[in-house]
């Protein structure tokens, strides 16, 4: 999209560096309606390219927070896996913890408790991103249709600079 709004860009800045299609009363009126539409739209370029740049922004931010949630998802449902095997196991057999490179030797119980800790915090975490991913998909809503809104002006303005204002 910001190559299209340049090359129209483009076309409005080469167009109105020879003057707009009305006829001024004079050679300097021609020249300041010529700047004046050039300056404003320069200006709406910058807007609508500054809103395209909040857009992507933010369709960046939705999409990391979701890998986010699936990302807690996974650890839980892992974690889910591993306490069931760990209820499983029979008393008296030796459980080890991965530390590092070493595996140390812990207490089936105190291994049960810790996934349990982990998913807790899992489901907590995954209540966050998506709170906060409902939050960025209505602003990302908005943010393109103001985006849109702005396009459609500055094209509109284009065109009328293009067409001398008819």
């Amino acid at each position: 999209l910001f190559s299209s709004v340049h090359v129209i860009w483009s076309a409005a800045q080469l167009f109105c560096w020879g003057g707009v299609h009305h006829i001024p009363s004079s050679k300097e009126e021609s020249i300041s309606i010529a700047k004046m539409s050039q300056h404003e739209l320069k200006e709406r370029q910058k807007q609508v390219i500054e809103a395209e740049q909040k857009v992507q922004l933010l369709k960046q931010k939705v999409n990391a927070t979701r890998t986010k949630a699936d990302s807690y998802n996974k650890e839980g449902r892992r974690s889910q896996l591993t306490e069931a095997e760990l209820k499983a196991v029979k008393e008296g057999v030796n459980c080890y913890k991965s530390v590092g490179r070493m595996f140390v030797l812990r207490p089936t119980e105190e291994l049960i408790k810790e996934q349990q800790e982990k998913q807790n915090t899992c489901e907590a975490e995954v209540k966050k991103a998506l709170a906060l991913d409902d939050q960025l998909t209505k602003s990302l809503q908005e943010a393109e249709t103001e985006f849109q809104k702005m396009y459609k002006q500055f094209m509109e303005e284009v065109r009328l600079v293009q067409g001398g204002g008819k």
